[in-house]
């Protein structure tokens, strides 16, 4: 049998390299690729964004490449993202075959990879019904109360844990709403157990890691030959049985929350038990690490850019008398250069440079162009943030950027119908938690022995399609004792019982 499976799969490869030596369609401009393996050994594994950037300089806004038997397509510009994402997003909304991290040590239920079909719109139709605007202006309750938590943990904090505090703020966030508790402190077993099952997706997703992911047909392999296969089940095993425990708390709670909400009469019927435990667990996956990311990459800014700062800061205290109250929600829509600090932070920095990858449904034309079908199209952030034409100046910080042409475009959610469903939630976390910070915080270098700590503020770490910053120091100090104890008093009012909180949270829901 096993004798018969290598030369099912010997015979397959040897097909798909035929099929691809004579297909004739003209990709767009991009490096010579070589027999077979294409572009492959030109691919970068870390610092794609130089090979990227001199790749469009050269070939233009969009690149064809071959990576083995795939094409693969760069687009470097707003227009053509636009143009081929959102309005040919028929045709643009799935995903490439991911056999590692997506069929494998997920078992094809990770919604972020899976192809456009039932199962995907399945999990979307959840997904929008918790992260649609409604309902995400309900959370700002537990945004507000999370976020006045994260201003006191950051009065007992060091130079290099504010990330884990940020991290805390963003975990607590999504599991109290996805399984009703709130997460108190950052070694919590939860956020713990999380990171290092995402990590470890992220890095299996990684391009170059796996060559099944190349070469699908060796996933035929017995798995003597096929290593991965176990490797893969064994994450997916400590995954579900995580999921399982969160699942088993969340229904034991007397309160509301995402799990028990999809688990009585609102339970969709096409939804298997396992399953929904993954379209609930996904949103809690993916959104703490992202936007723990982004945060950090925020306070990383601070610190460069004070000039900005002392902007935002003179125009929050203009609106919320110094340190007499901490600004909330209300105030955040009355902060133009505030909320112009939080765009160019999300456009100086991109947390995901390259975006998730979409895979083209069938063979489209654009330019005098063959866009293949199946081919893998990303679109480049990172040159899109950075293209001069869009943005004058593109490597400097300036939030002013965003006053004088309020109709820059913001990317940081993806294109078309796979953008981030969380993007709504996202968006007001990063509001709230950067308005609070910069009025009640001064950022500043870290000194250690007299000295300045430097940051590099090209200093990232790319794990799989995200990108955050590699660990730094930096100092944050509170801006008077009047802040401190303003901060202090705003905690201790806010309502701290997790079933209090969601109760409120659901009212008018049903």
């Amino acid at each position: 049998m096993d004798t018969f499976l290598v030369v099912v799969a010997t015979t397959g490869l040897g097909l798909w390299f035929f099929l691809s030596i004579i297909w004739r369609g003209k990709l767009p401009p991009g490096p010579p690729p070589k027999p077979i393996i294409g572009n492959l050994h030109q691919f970068p594994k870390v610092n794609r964004a130089q090979a990227f950037d001199q790749w469009h300089r050269t070939y233009g806004p969009i690149v064809g490449l071959k990576l083995g038997l795939k094409k693969l397509i760069l687009i470097g510009n707003y227009q053509v993202a636009r143009e081929l994402l959102d309005r040919r997003g028929a045709i643009y909304s799935s995903r490439p075959r991911v056999v590692m991290a997506g069929e494998i040590a997920n078992r094809g239920n990770h919604t972020a990879l899976m192809p456009y079909g039932s199962k995907w719109k399945l999990h979307n139709r959840v997904h929008s019904t918790l992260m649609n605007p409604r309902m995400v202006q309900r959370y700002q309750y537990l945004q507000d109360i999370e976020s006045r938590q994260l201003l006191d943990d950051l009065l007992k904090g060091s130079t290099s844990d504010f990330g884990a505090r940020i991290h805390r703020y963003s975990s607590s966030l999504l599991f109290a709403l996805a399984y009703g508790q709130r997460l108190p402190t950052s070694d919590a077993f939860e956020i713990q157990e999380n990171a290092h099952i995402a990590h470890h997706f992220i890095e299996n997703l990684a391009a170059g890691r796996w060559l099944v992911d190349a070469f699908p047909v060796l996933n035929y392999l017995p798995t003597v030959l096929a290593p991965w296969k176990k490797i893969g089940d064994q994450l997916y095993q400590r995954k579900f049985g995580l999921l399982q425990r969160n699942t088993a708390l969340a229904l034991e709670k007397p309160g509301w929350n995402w799990t028990k909400h999809f688990h009585g009469p609102k339970k969709p019927a096409d939804a298997s038990w396992e399953e929904l435990l993954n379209i609930i667990g996904v949103l809690y996956e993916a959104g703490a690490d992202t936007t723990t990311s982004a945060l950090e990459a925020f306070v990383m800014a601070a610190v460069l850019h004070p000039d900005p700062v002392r902007r935002v800061q003179a125009e929050i205290d203009a609106l919320v008398g110094g340190a007499a109250r901490i600004p909330n929600f209300d105030d955040v829509q009355q902060l133009p250069y505030m909320n112009a600090f939080v765009n160019e932070t999300m456009r100086w920095r991109p947390i995901a440079p390259e975006g998730v990858p979409h895979s083209l449904m069938e063979e489209d034309e654009y330019e005098g162009y063959t866009l293949p079908k199946n081919s893998i199209v990303i679109a480049n952030q990172w040159q899109m943030a950075m293209d001069p034409a869009t943005f004058t100046d593109p490597q400097a910080f300036r939030p002013e950027r965003w006053l004088e042409d309020p109709k820059l475009p913001i990317s940081a959610f993806g294109f078309g119908r796979r953008a981030c469903p969380g993007r709504h939630i996202a968006m007001n976390s990063m509001r709230i938690v950067m308005c609070r910070l910069l009025w009640a915080y001064d950022f500043d270098h870290a000194y250690e022995h007299g000295q300045k700590v430097p940051i590099d503020p090209d200093n990232f770490v790319r794990e799989g399609v995200l990108s955050k910053p590699a660990p730094f120091k930096a100092r944050l100090r509170v801006r008077s004792p009047a802040h401190e104890k303003t901060i202090q008093s705003a905690l201790r009012e806010s309502e701290q019982d997790e079933d209090k909180i969601l109760a409120h949270i659901a009212e008018g829901l049903a």
